[in-house]
């Protein structure tokens, strides 16, 4: 080794050991690093206490917290909020303290040569309750997300637009809000993140005619009505491609408690039971009849075991979590849009498409066969005789077909189709009758001083008859009456 490279690695060495020995006096020393700025302050080179009598920070019981066109106040003081300027000089003490030997030698280097280190002013708060009162906050952030949609009115196509939905992000509020504290500063923006709809206008564009719409109404039952809005809410805001099926299962989900779905009547083998989603057939009945009368390819359709109040014979469809499905497919070389919604105890179903598809469409419904139900008499022993009680009511089996037809424009017929054969199986009721003996009631003695007088002529005073008006109970009874078989239903849905 040379004597000029001996002489430069002593030299290093020197140079080496004198900022070791250097950084190690300053770390010994009871002085804050050079430099340090803490809320605008500059405390390097003081003691801790200096620097704690230096630190100045606003004080203040609000802070505000703004949204878009809208703002909140936090109240502190409720937050227990405080400043920690004992933990604040700690953490600036620790500058140029913590970490290797190497890292600190340069960062105090770095602070020699004029360059600052910010510290924040730490500080103290109740989480749990800073926690309180942004859950309220975000109650009145949050959006629901809005698909673009049609109006229609007397038959002119309006298209509104969609709304971004709005949600508080909690976290990156709370974190922006400590960030703007410990800065001594007192408002800040909360942290939004947009939740864009699926169904945008521009994809409703050349969407010029209501193809076909279904009307139904349901009575004010709640836990039926919330499943009912549920239900249209999820089977709404698609769009079918030419050729692509609608799976009412698929786009609607399962009818469960963790969708918000409640227990109502439902039909479970031909009973009315209470179960979860009860309403939700409603549903897809008055969808199926929006997609007869639109001209859509009826591809799966099954009718309930009991004839449905809200829709005719052959006009039902039900759907379980079981596997029976409603589905059918957009046959047009257009899209079709499909729109649901309930607007007061109406639900409504549209599917819309291009004019250029519009077709003159009749549905039709044809009664096959009745059979008429024979209630069954069970004799009951507590019941008083000559009495009738249904038990279980009496409902005729029906099969009825459902047809579609087609029509030019001046209505003549040019296809008839045949959409489904529906089988509404009939009840057998059953009816009680009563052979528990029926006691007579005793006669009542009479005044002999009473019929004396009016007697003398020859006429006789009759006795009344205790069983009088009790030999004809038998011919009126509850059984119902046979159902007259219904006539054959048309509908056009010419627009």
């Amino acid at each position: 080794m040379s004597k000029k490279i001996k002489v430069a690695l002593i030299a290093l060495l020197v140079v080496v050991l004198g900022a070791v020995g250097f950084m190690f006096s300053k770390v010994k020393s009871n002085k804050i690093a050079e430099n340090v700025i803490v809320n605008g302050i500059n405390i390097g080179g003081m003691t801790k206490e200096e620097a704690k009598n230096k630190i100045k920070v606003f004080d203040t019981n609000e802070f505000t917290l703004k949204s878009e066109e809208r703002s909140w106040k936090l109240n502190l003081d409720e937050l227990n909020f405080e400043y920690d300027i004992d933990k604040t000089v700690e953490n600036a003490y620790d500058v140029d303290r913590k970490g290797n030997i190497f890292s600190n030698m340069f960062d105090m280097a770095k602070s020699m040569l004029g360059h600052e280190t910010n510290v924040r002013v730490a500080i103290k708060y109740d989480e749990d309750k800073a926690k309180e009162q942004l859950d309220k906050i975000r109650k009145e952030v949050d959006r629901e997300k809005e698909n673009a949609k049609i109006n229609t009115d007397n038959d002119k196509i309006t298209i509104v637009p969609e709304k971004n939905g709005v949600v508080l992000n909690e976290a990156e509020t709370n974190k922006a809000i400590e960030k703007r504290l410990s800065a001594n500063k007192f408002k800040a923006e909360a942290v939004v993140k947009l939740d864009e709809p699926k169904i945008k206008k521009s994809d409703l564009e050349g969407m010029d005619k209501a193809l076909g719409t279904s009307v139904t109404t349901f009575k004010n039952n709640y836990n039926r009505t919330e499943n009912i809005k549920i239900a249209t809410n999820a089977s709404s805001g698609v769009i079918l491609k030419p050729g692509q099926e609608y799976s009412f299962n698929a786009i609607v989900g399962k009818r469960n408690k963790a969708n918000g779905y409640k227990s109502a009547p439902v039909i479970v083998q031909g009973e009315m039971q209470e179960d979860l989603g009860g309403g939700v057939c409603q549903v897809s009945s008055t969808l199926y009849n929006a997609a007869l009368k639109s001209g859509m390819e009826i591809v799966n359709v099954k009718n309930h075991t009991i004839p449905s109040s809200y829709v005719g014979m052959g006009r039902d469809a039900t759907v379980t979590d079981s596997g029976i499905d409603f589905i059918f497919k957009n046959p047009y070389k257009h899209n079709v849009y499909i729109q649901n919604y309930v607007t007061g105890g109406s639900i409504v179903c549209q599917v819309f498409g291009s004019k250029a598809d519009e077709q003159n469409i009749e549905i039709q419904t044809k009664t096959i066969s009745v059979s008429q139900a024979t209630p069954q008499k069970v004799e009951k022993s507590d019941l008083p005789a000559g009495k009738e009680e249904v038990d279980k009511a009496s409902r005729n089996g029906y099969v009825v077909e459902t047809y579609r037809i087609y029509k030019d424009k001046d209505g003549k017929q040019i296809k008839k189709e045949k959409i489904a054969t529906s089988s509404y199986p009939k009840q057998n009721g059953v009816i009680f009758v009563g052979t528990a003996p029926v006691e007579e009631k005793p006669e009542e003695p009479q005044n002999p001083g009473e019929n004396n007088s009016g007697n003398n002529g020859g006429g006789e005073t009759q006795k009344p008859d205790g069983n009088a008006g009790n030999s004809g109970n038998n011919a009126g009874g509850d059984a119902q009456k046979p159902e007259a078989a219904p006539k054959e239903v048309k509908e056009n849905n010419k627009n």
